[in-house]
């Protein structure tokens, strides 16, 4: 598990209070140290004028973005459009939310990942190129990493990892403590199972072969 020293935050003179008026707002900036020592950053301003989290000067979160108080961007990550990031979440490195993702509890999405309209809860963390597609929810202590896809409106819970060159279809449900580093077709369900590249589980339906494909 990542954990995140406590940040220590030191801001300029004219660091702004809490509006009511985001067009009056001015973000407070100053140096706030992310856990690997402190850097320019910024205070993020929600569009319902309450005062957010801290943002890197090296990142980035649309004006459309809600970010929670206590949530975290750093490194180069990059914040698209109208999304939610609440609570104690971290997004870092090259990441990239967009599409209205939600993301809360402690998750963290990290990495060149993209969350794209999905949500991320609890302590589920996304590495690596990982892609949520829309309607997609991780949650738990789940883990999806490598070059790993997940369709849309597929769930990833409990303490399943989806890693390697996974691709998940859509409408699946990926739960226990599996580990998938294959293809899922869509609308599987996979409990405490073993899915390796080139198998398929026994309860989802046979994807076609080439050739048929060819034929049809």
């Amino acid at each position: 598990m990542i954990t995140f020293p406590h940040a220590r935050i030191r801001t300029s003179r004219n660091a702004s209070a809490r509006t009511n008026d985001r067009n009056d707002a001015v973000a407070p900036t100053g140096r706030f140290d992310f856990g690997f020592g402190a850097v320019r950053a910024r205070r993020h301003i929600n569009p319902d004028g309450t005062l957010g989290g801290w943002v890197a000067a090296t990142a980035h979160a649309d004006p459309e973005a809600h970010i929670g108080a206590d949530a975290l961007i750093f490194g180069n990550a990059r914040v698209f459009g109208a999304c939610q990031l609440k609570d104690e979440v971290r997004v870092f490195d090259y990441a990239r939310i967009a599409g209205g993702a939600s993301i809360s509890g402690a998750a963290s999405v990290g990495g060149s990942a993209t969350v794209d309209g999905a949500r991320v809860e609890g302590q589920a963390r996304i590495r690596d190129h990982a892609r949520l597609s829309d309607g997609a929810d991780v949650f738990g202590n789940a883990v999806v990493s490598g070059d790993a896809v997940i369709g849309p409106r597929t769930i990833v819970r409990d303490s399943s990892v989806v890693t390697g060159s996974s691709f998940v279809g859509a409408d699946c449900i990926i739960a226990g403590e599996s580990l998938v580093s294959g293809v899922v077709p869509s609308s599987s369900v996979v409990t405490d199972a073993l899915i390796e590249p080139a198998t398929v589980p026994v309860t989802a339906p046979t994807l076609p072969t080439a050739a048929a494909s060819i034929a049809a």
